[in-house]
């Protein structure tokens, strides 16, 4: 592959825009760097010349800087070109990677792997707790459940039980379990983020389908004119009202915002006694008071449905932290004021220590890992 068309691949790579392909063709690229080759003298001295640019953009304001214009992404590229003229990258990127600093080494020494399953429990009507990964079919609290595929299960209605008192199950997802997919009696489809909790009716048989969500959860609600479907988090004190459509909720008490972001269909948002009806594209923003934001990041606010985490150019590092504390079940604590602006993607599959390391190849910020505590500083 030549130059230019490997650096627009491994662009599209790091803003998480790559077809299924493409991410495979990457993944092979950097197969290769696992294992120690030998070197040569003509590939050292290209290397030497890669490393001298690299240094070289180290110095320039980076203030708020894409992925794919920081050092890690010219590494990457270099590692193209290596790989071009015949192997030996892998003696070129363990060489010149800032490995001097003793909380960069202890980030190596030791590391915490993605979410690899799904560590959720369903509670049931009657206080019975029972892993959704270890369900295969049955019937509880009035409706059959039946594992799907993975960690996905759909609720259907048993005929005959459409009538009398309502009964209610809580879907629990824990911080570091991958996100789970539940499809409900009515035919909705809910998909739980991790660290994060979802109450609601077995049947579906009341006149409004009401839910409560904590946490964050993304729906594709079924039509049904007659019946509205309610959105409830007791945090924020938000409601949200549709008939059919598709949207994120984002409301981690560890977040300034509560959010809502609308896909598709309309929404009505309401909270002590202010609402305000949505579009697609749009956000509502709730903290003292509601913010309708017209033009919301969709592509980031549901990157973690589609296995990425999405980073808006200027954010800060306790946002980013935010995320890698749920995900792979760490604590973070810090030492200093981290004043860098981060911005790009990273795949949510990735180990907790590639994720530190390329956050510190921006040279902002120095991460040690001990624990399942990180700290992170200037």
């Amino acid at each position: 592959m030549k130059y230019p068309k490997a650096i627009r691949l491994l662009k599209k790579y790091l803003t998480g825009k790559t077809t299924p392909g493409e991410e495979e063709k990457v993944d092979q690229w950097y197969g290769p760097l696992q294992q120690e080759v030998p070197d040569t003298a003509e590939l050292e001295q290209v290397g030497e010349q890669l490393f001298s640019r690299i240094q070289v953009s180290l110095g320039e304001d980076r203030k708020v800087i894409p992925l794919w214009q920081r050092p890690l992404f010219k590494v990457a590229a270099a590692i193209v070109v290596l790989l071009c003229v015949g192997g030996g990258s892998f003696m070129f990127l363990k060489k010149h990677q800032p490995v001097s600093s003793p909380v960069a080494q202890r980030v190596l020494v030791q590391d915490i792997p993605a979410p690899a399953s799904s560590k959720a429990v369903l509670v049931l009507a009657n206080g019975e707790n029972v892993l959704l990964d270890s369900i295969t079919s049955g019937g509880n609290s009035g409706a059959p459940l039946t594992r799907i595929a993975g960690s996905n299960a759909a609720y259907r209605q048993m005929p005959g039980n459409g009538t009398g008192n309502e009964t209610y199950n809580t879907l629990y997802n824990p911080p570091g379990s991958k996100a789970v997919s539940l499809t409900l009696a009515d035919g909705t489809q809910v998909t739980l983020n991790t660290g994060s909790s979802f109450r609601y009716p077995v049947n579906m048989n009341g006149t409004a389908r009401k839910v409560q969500v904590e946490g964050e959860a993304y729906f594709e609600v079924a039509a049904d004119q007659q019946r509205p479907f309610i959105v409830v988090n007791r945090k924020s004190g938000l409601e949200v009202k549709v008939l059919g459509t598709h949207f994120n909720i984002n409301t981690y008490e560890d977040e300034p915002t509560a959010n809502v972001t609308l896909l598709e269909g309309a929404v009505l948002v309401s909270r002590e006694g202010k609402s305000m009806r949505m579009r697609p594209g749009q956000q509502v923003r709730a903290d003292g008071q509601l913010q309708l934001i017209d033009h919301a990041d969709i592509a980031e606010v549901i990157a973690w449905k589609n296995g990425r985490f999405l980073f808006p150019e200027g954010s800060d590092i306790q946002a980013i932290m935010r995320q890698v504390s749920r995900w792979y079940n760490v604590k973070v604590i810090y030492a200093g004021n981290v004043q860098q602006k981060f911005g790009g993607s990273i795949s949510r599959s990735s180990s907790i220590s590639q994720v530190l390391k390329i956050l510190e190849a921006t040279g902002g910020i120095k991460c040690k890992i001990e624990n399942n505590v990180i700290t992170v500083g200037p």
